[in-house]
């Protein structure tokens, strides 16, 4: 059997863009929704999107998890819908952040914290 080794994230600025996505729809194989970054488009997300935007734009898109780049289209980390709960923002708002001023980078898992 062989032994799965981690490395850390935290090197990687780029995610691998192809030339051009392709439509998944419900009669799809099972294995084209299985993201290869050389072959399909990878779900992303802003880090500096408003946290409502975020969440409602996710939700729209019927999907629980993207990754965050910065305005350089750089990764930066992941989110999850998850990440995004009431509950998280309350403890933020509580430890003097404006809910307004909130976006995805003070809730996404950065790089650095990736294995």
């Amino acid at each position: 059997m062989k032994e799965l080794k981690f490395s850390d994230a935290g090197h990687f600025n780029r995610l691998i863009w192809p030339d051009h996505g392709h439509a998944v729809g419900v009669d799809s194989a099972a294995t084209s929704l299985m993201t290869d970054f050389a072959r399909s488009l990878p779900m992303v997300i802003g880090g500096n999107i408003r946290i409502a935007d975020a969440r409602a734009e996710m939700k729209h898109q019927h999907t629980g998890f993207k990754c965050v780049v910065d305005e350089h289209d750089e990764f930066i980390g992941v989110v999850g819908l998850d990440d995004l709960n009431d509950q998280e923002v309350v403890k933020k708002v509580a430890s003097g952040f404006e809910r307004t001023e909130l976006s995805v980078a003070d809730f996404m898992c950065p790089k650095r914290a990736l294995r």
